[in-house]
């Protein structure tokens, strides 16, 4: 894990050495009722890969350089890395209905093509907005009813300048949260 890691934000000396840069964040999640865990210890995930109806896959990475795939309750939050359809190095861009150009810079790991930072969208790729839990009772709402949501962790949008958005399963599975490509 040392070599996807970022090289400085996580905690206990447990910062990697970003080799292959990927610089994977610590930052955290919130879980199905709204708690959020982790920040500076963990960075999770999410995979594209559905477990069963009530879970999906999370990859995690802790500050003792474990990678590990979790499974996740689909009404938690975790961050997002978008892999590329077809390798191309470089930035991806991608306009949403001529609003906002959000650039994402990326890294080639292996045969696969990953950004470089976590996703930090407030709007799908076809420029629906999507709901922003500003509150546990807002998340848990929004799990419930199995609607895409994302928050900041902690609610501060501070944290997001570093860590980016934390996303539930259901923003993940709309299939129109990643940029183009």
């Amino acid at each position: 894990g040392t070599k996807i890691k970022s090289a400085s934000g996580w905690l206990e000396d447990g910062n990697g050495t970003n080799e292959s840069g990927f610089s994977g964040l610590p930052g955290g999640y919130c879980d199905f009722k709204g708690a959020f865990n982790y920040i500076g210890s963990f960075g999770f995930w999410w995979s594209s890969s559905e477990y069963n109806s009530f879970k999906g896959m999370l990859m995690s990475l802790n500050i003792y350089n474990f990678v590990a795939k979790v499974l996740e309750n689909k009404e938690s939050g975790a961050s997002v890395r978008c892999l590329r359809d077809s390798p191309k190095v470089g930035s991806t861009n991608d306009s949403v209905n001529n609003i906002v150009v959000y650039k994402y810079r990326s890294v080639k790991i292996g045969t696969q093509e990953w950004m470089t930072e976590n996703l930090n969208v407030d709007k799908f790729r076809n420029g629906d907005p999507i709901l922003e839990a500003k509150s546990e009772s807002e998340w848990k709402k929004a799990g419930k009813e199995g609607k895409p949501a994302w928050c900041y962790y902690d609610n501060d949008p501070e944290n997001g300048k570093t860590y980016g958005k934390l996303y539930n399963w259901y923003a993940v599975n709309t299939g129109k949260l990643a940029p183009k490509g």
